[in-house]
């Protein structure tokens, strides 16, 4: 008699997901962060095989992701849907003012899999309308304009935060870098290992941003809406990271035994970025620019090498608050 397979089929799991939910302890059993992604400097998720078995037609990376996307999502609206109560109506954010926030996984992480983001915290303090998803690209996100898409509705934002292109800045990693001069532990020396490729990908990611800033001021009321931009952190390259140590020590760099010259040719990479965004910021008023590096100490780290832990993300979400707050305050 041939044994029956425990595992759930994906299209009970998905009915159960978007029936009823999924708990934590599920979420974790059928979800798992794809590594094979994480090579690609890609943040995604992916059926885990051992609990969920294929019983159709294979989910793509886009249906998964959007599928416990989806989950968490509902999880929100039954969260604030009980936060609204007649006992509890003291307890909810503010109705201004009403941020709309846009970008990738440091304003968006998988429940449960993940450390919790900035946005966990922040929407705690204000009436915050989520768009960002993890694994969302700086490209995708000013090509498909689903922000223009809720600005132009006229439901009367008076935000727009935009977190974008970190993956796409460092998925150059691998073509901006020159080989290692052999003996050099240097880290006065990191700017001279990134090359011209670097330049190419920073310019391109400024004409997307000045892209995404034109396209917010062209709609209605467009010019009142104040942008918030930031330029993520220093993250911290380890030995075999998925992110970011293996594409260092493809090049040479040894992210344990030269530990000081691979965090300085990161920070000269993410200070470069920051450079240019602020830059932007100056030219497109009211933008603002948050300096993120110094909010994030080497302790406030994930193990994965580019998101916070829970205190680095709720770090951010403070500095975020304060920025806001004075900007509202002077409104």
């Amino acid at each position: 008699m041939a044994r029956s397979d425990p595992r759930i089929p994906y299209s009970e799991l998905r009915r159960k997901a978007l029936a009823q939910g999924l708990t934590d302890d599920e979420i974790r059993r059928y979800f798992e962060v794809d590594q094979r992604a994480a090579e690609r400097l890609e943040f995604s998720v992916k059926l885990n095989v051992a609990t969920v078995r294929q019983d159709g037609r294979r989910p793509s990376r886009t249906e998964t992701n959007d599928l416990l996307r989806t989950v968490d999502e509902n999880r929100r609206v039954r969260e604030l849907a009980a936060r609204a109560g007649p006992a509890a109506k003291s307890l909810g954010p503010p109705n201004r003012p009403k941020i709309l926030n846009e970008g990738d996984s440091w304003f968006d992480l998988p429940p449960v899999l993940k450390p919790r983001d900035a946005m966990d915290f922040l929407r705690g303090w204000f009436n915050i309308d989520p768009l960002a998803k993890w694994s969302a690209k700086l490209a995708d996100i000013v090509r498909d304009k689903q922000y223009v898409q809720k600005l132009q509705a006229g439901t009367g934002y008076d935000m727009f935060m935009f977190s974008a292109s970190g993956n796409d800045i460092l998925a150059s990693l691998a073509n901006c870098l020159n080989q290692r001069k052999p003996g050099d532990d240097d880290p006065a020396n990191a700017a001279d290992y990134v090359n011209s490729q670097f330049s190419t990908a920073l310019n391109r990611a400024m004409q997307l941003y000045g892209q995404m800033i034109v396209d917010v001021r062209s709609v209605q009321n467009g010019s009142k809406i104040v942008i918030f931009l930031h330029g993520y952190s220093n993250a911290i390259p380890r030995k075999s990271g998925k992110y970011l140590g293996r594409h260092l020590q493809a090049k040479g760099f040894d992210p344990t035994a030269q530990r000081a010259l691979c965090k300085a040719i990161i920070t000269h990479m993410i200070g470069s970025f920051n450079n240019r965004l602020k830059a932007l910021a100056d030219n497109s008023n009211p933008a603002v620019y948050v300096d993120l590096r110094a909010t994030v100490t080497d302790s406030d780290w994930n193990t994965d090498e580019i998101h916070p832990n829970d205190a680095g993300a709720e770090k951010i979400a403070k500095e975020l608050r304060n920025k806001i707050n004075a900007v509202w305050a002077s409104a």
